[in-house]
């Protein structure tokens, strides 16, 4: 070795560096997840904070090198991607991320109730698919059990896009006597609207004050 301590130092360093990327991506995969893991924090509070543009960009960063961090459960980046899309009201692009989520994890009901009511809900008619968003909403319903008052809300939805309002309120009626007061009182305009014979639409507004805090 040198007698120089800086420049043993810096020549411990350059071959550490080096046998690191010659060992291949299992020993480099901790130095990029850690990054990757700092990324994925960052979009969730972007999420939270309202900047959807900037956490979808972070989300997008870890869904990109998800072979360096197969650990990873990317249902869930998708699920989080999606929510910011649906947020901006980016709906084309939300349901893609909703589609991929479900490909990864076709038995998480979280999923399968944020597709339901994209398909179900959204504004334009060329992503509306009733029968598809009737049969996820009821298979999350099954799987949540009764006493899940979010899953019967969207059961609601779909059974409204379907034609079916006779179903659709007697599945709303059953979700607000489960939810908490505060909830019940901001869907009261969707239990006016499902008696009047008109399928719910979303918008980010309608969204932004309905959403949860965690999208899966």
């Amino acid at each position: 070795m040198f007698r120089d301590p800086t420049l043993n130092f810096i020549v411990l360093s350059a071959t550490l560096a080096f046998l690191v990327w010659q060992a291949g991506p299992s020993i480099r995969a901790p130095f990029i997840n850690r990054r990757l893991q700092f990324n994925w924090r960052k979009g969730i509070d972007a999420y939270r904070d309202g900047r959807y543009s900037e956490a979808i960009d972070l989300f997008e960063q870890c869904i990109a090198n998800w072979e360096q961090q197969r650990h990873f459960d990317l249902c869930n980046v998708y699920c989080w991607a999606g929510a910011c899309c649906q947020l901006l009201g980016r709906y084309e692009e939300a349901i893609e991320h909703f589609e991929k989520a479900l490909r990864e994890d076709p038995d998480h009901s979280g999923t399968m109730q944020h597709l339901a009511y994209l398909l179900a809900c959204a504004p334009h008619e060329y992503l509306r698919d009733g029968d598809r968003a009737r049969d996820l909403a009821g298979e999350a319903a099954r799987r949540n059990g009764d006493d899940e008052w979010t899953s019967q809300t969207t059961l609601a939805m779909a059974l409204a896009e379907c034609g079916d309002f006779e179903g659709a309120l007697t599945a709303y009626q059953s979700a607000m006597r489960l939810m908490p007061p505060e909830e019940r009182d901001k869907r009261m305009d969707t239990l006016v609207q499902l008696h009047a014979g008109e399928p719910v639409r979303c918008s980010p507004e309608f969204d932004k004050s309905r959403i949860a805090p965690r999208p899966a």
